[in-house]
């Protein structure tokens, strides 16, 4: 693995790859791959992207279960970015170019919204989540089994690479989101937890 980051020049990208580095020597296995080498090939312009992408993105679950995808099945986001109403909404926070270069770099499964479900929530109706890495819940309404969203899927490389990055949460963002929630008879509060 050492061989990868020889040539790593620029000081940022060290870092980046000192954090990754520490934290596979502490646990071994803890990063893909495939991930390591989407990092290996990532440019400055990319990881500035991928930066921006972490400040959206939306996981329902502890970065430990790998089985996320296959828990709930094949139509449930349980990780990825929700988009908050059409796809125009979403491009107010990431632009076209930027997601089809997601796409390129392996961040980003496809540049098209699937439509899906959030995970099930919890016996007092809310899913704990954490949006850009900060902590929320959503609160489904009683008598709604599942909230129907429409999402963009991550990659596990850009979930395991969503670990060592410390984004800026998108204010604008999550008010757009909220609204959109909302009309899905749900709501996104801070989390208690």
């Amino acid at each position: 693995m050492l061989g990868i980051v020889q040539d790593i020049s620029n000081d940022e990208m060290q870092r980046l790859w000192g954090y990754i580095l520490s934290n596979e020597f502490r646990k071994p296995g803890l990063f893909s791959l495939r991930t390591l080498d989407s990092v290996r090939n990532i440019s400055q312009a990319e990881a500035q992207i991928f930066e921006k992408l972490a400040g959206l993105m939306f996981d329902s679950e502890p970065y430990e279960d790998q089985s996320f995808e296959r828990s709930y099945g094949a139509d449930t986001c349980a990780a990825g970015v929700l988009c908050p109403g059409i796809m125009r909404d979403l491009r107010k926070h990431l632009h076209q170019n930027e997601i089809e270069r997601l796409v390129d770099a392996g961040f980003l499964v496809t540049n098209q919204l699937r439509r899906g479900y959030l995970p099930p929530p919890t016996e007092d109706r809310t899913l704990q989540v954490r949006i850009g890495g900060h902590r929320f819940r959503i609160v489904i309404a009683e008598g709604l089994s599942r909230a129907p969203v429409d999402y963009l899927p991550i990659t596990q490389a850009a979930r395991e690479l969503s670990m060592v990055v410390t984004p800026d949460l998108s204010k604008g963002y999550l008010v757009d989101l909220t609204e959109q929630l909302g009309k899905n008879s749900c709501s996104l509060q801070p989390s208690t937890e």
